[in-house]
């Protein structure tokens, strides 16, 4: 097994060596395990014919093609989403208002703890098995939002973009209140530079009451695919929308976007 590594067969990374010359391993899989017990090393190249395994710090310039040579790659393992999952900072207790920790916002948008007697989602409400003790909502105003910018250089070498084999996975958990269709919708958008949009912005959500089968409930929504050439940061932006009544019970958490090449 190599996990939390993916495979890319016929591929071949040059340079960026942690040894001065490759070690003999059997098999892919042998490789694997000494780039995951080795320092630095997030990728390694191996040889079926030679049995040559070579452990690398980097990518590089995203490698090239060749015929006796296959790739193992560590994915970028930490969310590049900064307090996606509402455990950073306050939470409201009551009826108030407290603005989310590390995002920007317009409205009413609030950081909620679970089981709060003001707050519609409560910890046996099904959701995010994983999750904390608080939860993103959009509380009083009828339409609000938060979002935040990336710097997606920081994580991955332009290099890598442009040749189009980096991917995305942007995904949350998202629902809302019984039988209301207040929601929350997931848009994460790529900027080139020039701070221009590159490619189609990629949109997650609605989740409404018959989805939720109009009970009380966060669901996992998410999609993938490769980061447009040119992009350089992202943003991602959640918009909750009231369609009931007097609260706004869209609601969001666990929200998440991944890198991988």
């Amino acid at each position: 097994m190599c996990g939390g590594f993916v495979r890319k067969d016929t591929w071949n990374i040059p340079e960026n060596d942690i040894l001065p010359s490759p070690v003999q391993q059997p098999d892919y899989a042998s490789c694997c395990s000494q780039c995951q017990a080795t320092s630095e090393c997030i990728v390694f190249t191996y040889s079926p014919s030679s049995h040559e395994c070579s452990l690398k710090t980097s990518m590089g310039d995203g490698g090239n093609s060749t015929g006796d040579s296959v790739t193992g790659y560590n994915r970028l393992s930490v969310s590049l989403v900064i307090n996606g999952n509402a455990e950073t900072g306050p939470c409201q207790t009551g009826s108030g208002v407290t603005h989310p920790t590390f995002w920007n916002y317009i409205g009413s948008v609030s950081q909620t703890h679970y089981n709060d007697s003001h707050a519609t989602m409560s910890f046996k409400d099904p959701g995010p098995s994983d999750r904390g003790q608080c939860y993103f909502n959009g509380q009083l105003s009828s339409t609000t939002s938060m979002w935040q910018m990336i710097n997606l250089t920081a994580a991955v070498s332009s290099t890598l973009i442009d040749k189009q084999i980096v991917w995305f996975n942007i995904s949350a958990w998202m629902g809302g209140w019984k039988e209301q269709d207040d929601t929350a919708v997931l848009q994460l958008t790529f900027l080139n530079q020039a701070n221009q949009q590159v490619g189609t912005s990629t949109t997650i959500g609605h989740v409404v009451a018959i989805d939720r089968g109009y009970k009380t409930s966060l669901l996992f929504r998410w999609a993938n695919a490769t980061v447009p050439i040119g992009s350089r940061s992202a943003i991602v932006l959640v918009t909750f929308t009231r369609n009931a009544e007097n609260w706004n019970d869209g609601s969001i958490d666990n929200i998440a976007l991944f890198l991988y090449f």
